[in-house]
């Protein structure tokens, strides 16, 4: 803590509310008596609460008045399968459920008097982003976030007035998250229904979608993507491309013929779009380098992980030269004479690309990955080049739009994250009047 957040506190989690897990799911509370909503940990996403999905069982009176929420809980993701970094998810309960019970996958913690809702919620964000929670948990099958080992984990307390104006500082930047996250949603639903019409009718040499089949069947044959433009192929992947596999991460190369260069990981690749806001770098082997580097056109592809993973991709641009790529990343070089690689990143974001990646993925609880066989065997609908080059055409102008969205949505998250660094440590004091508005 900083000397100008000398009159902050530090204190313990527990001293600052009441810390209870939730009630655990079992069947004799399926039988209808005395039914309840109840939050669970996929109602509990990164910043607020998803309540499509709301649930009932039965809770006896006197669990309804222990499991009970109520307006200013916190609540916190207690469980994860994928990863320790996961848990502890932070969102505030505001009424918006009568009677609404938790299950024990969530934590509720129920501030004292003095300690404000908004701010101990962007506290556990800022102690899940440094990885306090991470700390905090079992690992068996799951990844647990106990209780009792957060209760000691020391949050920095400033007087009530701060607590309010650094959670309204930090709800603000929420909010345009949230509000980019939408239009984001929005451009996404629009490009997959121009999509769906793009690869199905195409567009003839004139610039314009063919006339659907229903006022037009002479042009279209069936296939397995429906009904496709009867000028229209379909080949494997593997018969348009070379696919290649990444570099292997965690070997102990050292010596003169070691280079060490930066290389995408599946973070960097992302659904049409590149995060570029953190490169690592890996050592390999000098006569390794013409097998991993990388060339403008190529088509990176993710082979898995968690299922929004699976089968995501764009096209390298050579945005940074050289530039390696993991083993968990299929490097897709298409022969230009056969496939453009826009029109092919564009098929494999399509509805269609993603319901074959999903039924050809090996697929465990939450994961799902893909080989390289199923990866060469993906039918592709190919119509000549000159065609792909216009189909792709309107395709770009959405992808400009959502480009410019995604990054400024990853500056909104940086500034979110800088922001509770210097204004939850004290680093950065904000300024009340006496009565403690703003």
């Amino acid at each position: 803590m900083s000397e100008a957040a000398q009159d902050w506190e530090l204190k313990r989690i527990a001293d600052c509310g009441e810390l209870k897990l939730g009630r655990q799911r079992a069947p004799r509370y399926d039988l209808g008596i005395n039914p309840r909503p109840y939050l669970r940990v996929v109602n509990v996403l990164d910043d607020r609460l998803d309540l499509r999905d709301v649930q009932t069982m039965d809770f006896t009176t006197a669990e309804v008045e222990r499991y009970r929420l109520k307006p200013g809980d916190v609540l916190l993701t207690e469980g994860d399968l994928v990863s320790e970094h996961n848990v502890g998810r932070s969102a505030v309960y505001r009424g918006e459920i009568d009677d609404c019970c938790f299950t024990n996958t969530l934590i509720r913690f129920r501030p004292h008097c003095g300690c404000l809702s908004e701010y101990f919620h962007f506290a556990f964000c800022q102690l899940r982003s440094v990885g306090k929670f991470a700390n905090a948990t079992m690992a068996t099958t799951v990844f647990h976030l106990s209780v009792g080992r957060i209760t000691d984990i020391p949050v920095s307390v400033p007087p009530l007035p701060e607590q309010r104006k650094i959670a309204r500082i930090l709800t603000t930047v929420d909010n345009l998250i949230e509000k980019t996250e939408a239009l984001i949603a929005k451009y996404q639903s629009v490009k997959q229904g121009l999509m769906h019409d793009l690869f199905t009718r195409g567009v003839d040499e004139h610039g314009h979608l063919r006339p659907p089949y229903a006022e037009a069947p002479d042009l279209y044959k069936e296939s397995e993507l429906g009904w496709i433009p009867r000028e229209w192929d379909f080949r494997p992947l593997g018969q348009l491309s070379e696919v290649g596999g990444g570099v292997t991460l965690g070997r102990d190369l050292a010596g003169s013929q070691v280079v060490e260069l930066p290389y995408l990981r599946v973070a960097n690749v992302q659904d049409g779009f590149l995060d570029l806001s953190e490169i690592k770098t890996v050592a390999v082997l000098k006569s390794e380098v013409p097998r991993f580097l990388l060339q403008p056109g190529d088509m990176l592809m993710t082979e898995g992980g968690d299922f929004d993973k699976l089968g995501r991709g764009t096209v390298w641009r050579g945005q940074i030269s050289p530039c390696l790529h993991q083993n968990h990343i299929f490097r897709v070089r298409p022969n230009t004479a056969l496939i453009v690689s826009d029109f092919l990143a564009a098929v494999t974001a399509s509805s269609y690309g993603k319901r074959y990646f999903l039924v050809s993925s090996k697929q465990t609880t939450n994961l799902a990955t893909i080989n390289s066989t199923q990866l060469k065997a993906f039918p592709v609908p190919l119509p000549d080049v000159e065609e792909q080059s216009r189909i792709i055409s309107p395709l770009r102008a959405f992808e400009r739009r959502l480009q410019n969205q995604q990054e400024y949505l990853a500056k909104l998250r940086t500034t979110k994250t800088a922001l509770m660094q210097d204004l939850l440590t004290g680093k950065v004091r904000v300024k009340v009047n006496e009565s403690g508005a703003m």
